[in-house]
């Protein structure tokens, strides 16, 4: 975890000052002119900086729908679920994560100074807001797309991603393309409403079903998949085209890696998804995925399909934890890496399999280490006690005698006393360098 810019104490406090709830934050939005909204929105905007992080093997560059982007679902809800995965991940794995900045999906709004969507700068700051935690210990950046280059590093980021954009289109695109012919939309009629349902597609990230509502005119590729009874067909690829559906999830995609590309360059971080193409077409475009990018992967469903207990916890305190049992963060976190690499997980079952034969027979060992460190320290302290209760008269010591054998005694105590603090000390210290200790600890 790393420094704090003050660009973000001048965000949140211009959040706070807005309300104090998301409902209270909006009828102060409602209440302003398009004018003084467009000043908030810059004032919040250029308070945060292209972020300057030491780089680390724990860096990352999560995808937007993992961050809480509005794809595949633009429901703030569904947007918070997956900030929150990003959030597990992030405080129980990450040194440093660079989340695309919230307020970018207002960007091309702004920069055309018409008036900005209430509701959806409002969503904006209910992530921001969400985040705060990570942010202000250190651990989560905020990147945004407006950044400030000089005339030379411009040509040299310029050169930098049309490289890239070549790349992707020759390669990366063939790879999306096929897993669009396998996405499967429907078009529905519920009264007279036509609308997209999209079929969960765990390649891209969709884990449940979607839906599209048009807010004006439904296209004529979509009234004409219905037929007379008003059942609707399947789109095929070029309907899907033909729509903008395609477009938006290839974009989407080359968005996310293109920022990770500049990531990678600048901070050497890893890119984090919750979609198996993106990887597909990292490895495709280059030899820089390596196993690591993939158990990355599998540590984000581990943390989203098993350790229950975890949403329970709060991000404060497993913060707080981290500070103050670091070693253990460490041992736990190399463990659960070493660990994913030796096994082969597909599906949610395997993932809780996984935690209840690793992670959760590794806690119950701590469990047992502890309770037997406790039983030891308290047998032994017993018996001290009561060899030291012995009086002297029962020794057969003479009287004159009794005070130099209590000092004895004492001493004898005391060293006593000594010896089994310290072995306590060397069990307890035994069991947190334990791989799962950090667990355990959280759990207590």
């Amino acid at each position: 975890m790393g420094y704090v810019d003050e660009g973000y104490e001048e965000l949140y406090s211009d959040i706070n000052r807005l309300g104090r709830g998301p409902q209270e934050s909006y009828e102060a939005l409602c209440s302003k002119s398009d004018s003084e909204v467009l000043d908030l929105f810059w004032d919040m905007y250029l308070s945060i900086r292209e972020p300057k992080v030491q780089p680390s093997l724990f860096s990352f560059s999560p995808s937007q729908s993992l961050s809480g982007g509005r794809f595949p679902c633009a429901d703030i809800n569904c947007r918070l679920r997956n900030a929150q995965r990003l959030c597990n991940f992030s405080v129980m794995y990450a040194d440093n994560v660079f989340v695309p900045f919230p307020l970018n999906d207002l960007l091309k709004e702004a920069e055309s100074n018409s008036s900005l969507d209430r509701n959806l700068f409002l969503d904006a700051l209910i992530l921001i807001k969400m985040y705060e935690p990570l942010v202000r210990a250190g651990l989560l950046y905020f990147q945004p797309d407006l950044v400030t280059t000089c005339p030379s590093c411009t040509v040299h980021l310029n050169q930098i991603q049309q490289t890239f954009q070549n790349r992707f289109e020759s390669i990366g695109s063939p790879v999306i393309q096929s897993v669009l012919n396998s996405l499967q939309v429907y078009v529905m009629k519920e009264g007279e409403e036509v609308y997209l349902k999209i079929l969960p597609c765990p390649e891209l990230g969709i884990q449940e079903s979607s839906f599209i509502h048009f807010r004006y005119e439904v296209p004529s590729v979509v009234l004409s998949a219905l037929n007379k009874d008003g059942i609707g067909a399947s789109l095929d690829f070029e309907s899907m085209r033909e729509i903008g559906l395609a477009q938006q999830i290839f974009q989407e995609i080359n968005d996310d890696l293109s920022m990770y590309n500049e990531q990678n360059i600048e901070a050497q971080c890893s890119y984090l998804t919750d979609r198996p193409s993106d990887l597909t077409v990292l490895k495709g475009m280059s030899d820089s995925v390596s196993f690591e990018d993939i158990s990355h992967y599998r540590i984000l469903s581990q943390l989203t399909h098993s350790i229950p207990y975890l949403a329970n916890i709060s991000t404060e305190k497993i913060l707080k934890l981290r500070k103050e049992e670091g070693d253990a963060f460490d041992n736990y976190r190399s463990s659960i890496t070493k660990a994913m690499k030796s096994v082969k997980l597909v599906t949610a079952n395997d993932y809780r399999d996984f935690y209840r034969d690793e992670i959760q027979c590794g806690i119950n060992n701590i469990q047992h280490a502890v309770k037997n460190a406790k039983n030891t320290y308290m047998s032994d302290a017993l018996l001290m006690a009561g060899s030291i209760c012995i009086s002297v008269a029962q020794l057969g010591i003479p009287p004159e005698l009794a005070p130099v054998a209590s000092l004895a005694s004492g001493a004898l105590g005391a060293a006593t006393v000594t010896d089994i603090i310290r072995k306590h000390r060397e069990n307890i210290n035994g069991t947190k360098a334990m791989g799962y200790y950090f667990l355990w600890k959280l759990n207590e």
